[in-house]
């Protein structure tokens, strides 16, 4: 009997401990960000610019608009889990194709970005990047989400800046 109940206190104890891990270890377990900011040759090698042109304080990236481009609209790109948005500079041409502006948002502590993991920073940073969007490219905008992106770009929409 001595051998049962050291054998369960000790499975107990290594639950608890997993569980206990588990618990402080989840955002590690739920967001996969690339953390460090990109080069500038990096970017720029991606027909890429920072946006805002603000030294270490970027929110995501746009492209220079070559000369006069009149668009109709604004689409800010959400993306998803892992890696970071310059990643994703493939929205770029197939929406400026369509006749719109892209901004590819960086949610917090993504892509060399300060901040907090999780969805109440990363949905108060995008609510903060659309506003910041629309007041320097105008509008009409339109919320694009990829994978974890669509819940981002869903919880603005149902509270727009």
């Amino acid at each position: 009997m001595p051998f049962i109940a050291s054998a369960l206190i000790f499975f107990v104890a290594g639950y608890i401990l997993l569980m206990v891990a588990v618990y402080f270890g989840q955002r590690g377990m739920l967001y996969f960000p690339d953390k460090k900011k990109p080069q500038e040759e990096q970017v720029r090698a991606l027909g890429l610019t920072f946006w805002p042109d603000v030294k270490d304080a970027h929110r995501g990236f746009t492209v220079d608009s070559p000369g006069e481009a009149k668009y109709q609209g604004l689409i800010v790109v959400f993306h998803g889990n892992a890696g970071s948005a310059a990643h994703r500079s493939y929205y770029i041409p197939a929406m400026h194709r369509l006749g719109y502006r892209v901004v590819l948002a960086e949610y917090p502590s993504y892509g060399g970005r300060d901040g907090e993991l999780g969805e109440a920073s990363f949905v108060r940073d995008a609510v903060e990047t659309v506003k910041r969007a629309h007041l320097e490219f105008g509008g009409p905008v339109i919320l694009l989400g990829e994978s974890l992106g669509c819940a981002i770009a869903a919880a603005v929409a149902a509270n727009p800046p």
